[in-house]
């Protein structure tokens, strides 16, 4: 998820569309095994989360907040590969 400042008017909806992606999978009748969530900001990356319990990921959606960037090229591919190197 995009950390930097310019998301300051859309990250709380950012986080209620994950979120909610999160809940919807609650309901199938296969659950995920594990949730992964790679933030990235400008010119660097967050930390790669890997949580096995909805709830506990869900908490670490809820406190990204959005800080520092600027004009500065865009590292999410960076972090979608990392996020899919995690995969199990």
């Amino acid at each position: 998820m995009d950390t930097t400042g310019s998301m300051g008017p859309y990250i709380d909806m950012a986080k209620e569309i994950a979120i909610g992606i999160v809940n919807a999978h609650q309901s199938l009748e296969y659950k995920l095994s594990s949730y992964i969530l790679s933030p990235f900001n400008d010119p660097t990356n967050g930390l790669l989360m890997i949580s096995l319990h909805p709830l506990n990921f869900t908490n670490k959606i809820n406190k990204l907040i959005p800080y520092d960037g600027g004009d500065t090229p865009k590292l999410y591919y960076h972090r979608i590969l990392g996020a899919l190197k995690a995969v199990k």
